[in-house]
Parts: C-alpha cells; structure tokens; sequence
C-alpha cells in the first residue's frame, strides 16, 4: 500500500508525523553517540533546543510552504474568549501539578528539587517550553488533528492523533541500541502517558473551536511548573517512576471528564 491511496489529509498527517518522529530520532541517535545523557548541560540541552527549533522550523515550512496557510488559520487566534482558554488551559496545569506533586511526594515517596539555580532556570526554560510549545501544538493539534478532523468524526481523529503523539515521544534509537527491557517497560509506559496528555489536548482544542491558545497555555504552563519533577533528588526506584506517569495519566483523564461536563464546545471560530 503506497502514501497515494490514502486521502492529502491523511497522507500530509503520516507525512509530518513522520518527519518530526524523524527529527526526534536524530536528536537521540546524537545523543548516544555523545553520550549527552550524562552530560546533559551544556551539550545535551543546546541540542535539545536545536530539535525544537527544527520542529518550529518544519512547522512553519509545512504551514507557509505546503499547505500555503495562516498561522491564523491553523487555530494560533485571538478571537474573543482567548483569554479565558489560556486562563482555562493555566488552571489545569496548575490543578495537574499541585495534585501530583502532594500525592507523589507523601504517597509515592519521590522527592523533588531543582537542579539548576532558579535565576538560571526561570529565563531559560521560559523561553524553551515556549518553543516546545508552540512547535508541538502546532504540528500534532493544529496541523495533524485539524486535518483528520476534516476526513473523520472527533472521536477518531483524536483517538489517532494522540497515539501519533505517544509514539513520537518513544526514544526509538536508545532503546534500539541498548536493548534494556527495564527502559522498554518504561518507555511504554511514557508512551501511554503521552497519550492521554495529547487526548486531552486534543479535546481541548475540540472544545474551544478548534483554537490553540488554550492547548499551548497548558503545553508551556504544564511543563514549566513541572520542572521540579525533571530533577528526583536521592533514590528513585523504577516504580515509583511509573506510579508518577499512571498518576499523571489518570489527572489527564479526569481533566477530559472536568472539560467535558463544566464548558460548552465552542463553534468553529473564522480564521
């Protein structure tokens, strides 16, 4: 079966899909041969910003240059409840990580604290986890989610959307080449993680008419205050890292039952 039998909406979505998975892959593929999992400061992290910026990059390429569109058009608007998603999208990150923190802490035992001095951190990652934000909204809402909702009905054109996002957070070339079965469990693990935070996502940009302020209000919000969980502090045990991500994981569903019942979906709203 060739790409050609498949409709351009579906075709452009693989397509891309597979493009960023392919970014993601040489980020990795560099990070083994470099060994920047050890030493991630300064090497590891300029060449994790360099991915992002080359998914930004693929972004706009595909936006301006295939589908010859508007970043207006893609769902980045300012239309007239813009606030309130980005308020909504604040609100449920700030939701997702106090509970997680509080019941992670007492009830997993992992403890948590910052790795670089916060006058580092704060500008830094500000200014990363925008990027971040933007590039994957972007492409995996905006581009992928919003084409496949033109071919199919939400629920399937969410349900994919987010198995595309799971998988492209799957670190293929590590576990490729150091075939540890514990990283393997992991990794679906994180995969399956991933997976509900893009249903979320996706139903969140459902919701507000296909708009991406709140999804990426939430991307940056999420991972920002988040940042103390990247850095464990003394032991943490392999269960424990997976109890936090299934933690995670059903936040992310009782948010998608939270936006469900409490907000009305939006109409499309015109580019």
């Amino acid at each position: 079966m060739s790409l050609s039998t498949f409709s351009s909406e579906v075709r452009d979505s693989l397509l891309l899909f597979l493009s960023v998975v392919g970014l993601a892959q040489v980020f990795w593929l560099v990070s083994v041969k470099f060994n920047l999992f050890i030493n991630y400061y300064p090497a590891g992290f300029t060449v994790h910003t360099l991915l992002y910026l080359g998914e930004f990059a693929l972004l706009y390429f595909y936006v301006k240059m295939v589908r010859k569109h508007s970043f207006s058009q893609l769902g980045f608007r300012k239309i007239s409840p813009w606030k309130s998603y980005a308020a909504v999208g604040f609100g449920f990150a700030v939701f997702h990580n106090i509970i997680a923190f509080i019941i992670s802490s007492v009830f997993i035992g992992l403890k948590y604290g910052y790795y670089l001095p916060l006058y580092v951190h704060m500008p830094v990652y500000f200014a990363f986890y925008w990027i971040v934000s933007i590039s994957e909204e972007g492409i995996f809402r905006g581009c992928i989610l919003g084409q496949l909702l033109h071919k199919y009905g939400g629920k399937t054109a969410m349900t994919v959307s987010s198995i595309m996002f799971g998988l492209y957070h799957v670190y293929y070339i590590p576990l490729i080449v150091y075939r540890n079965p514990t990283d393997m469990l992991f990794q679906a693990a994180y995969a399956f993680h991933s997976f509900t935070a893009g249903l979320f996502l996706a139903y969140f940009y459902y919701k507000t008419g296909r708009n991406l302020l709140g999804p990426v209000a939430y991307h940056f919000s999420q991972m920002f205050f988040n940042i103390p969980f990247l850095w464990m502090h003394g032991e943490v045990t392999f269960s424990s890292q997976i109890a936090a991500l299934m933690l995670s994981s059903l936040l992310n569903f009782i948010q998608i039952l939270v936006l469900k019942f409490v907000r009305k979906a939006a109409p499309i709203s015109a580019p």
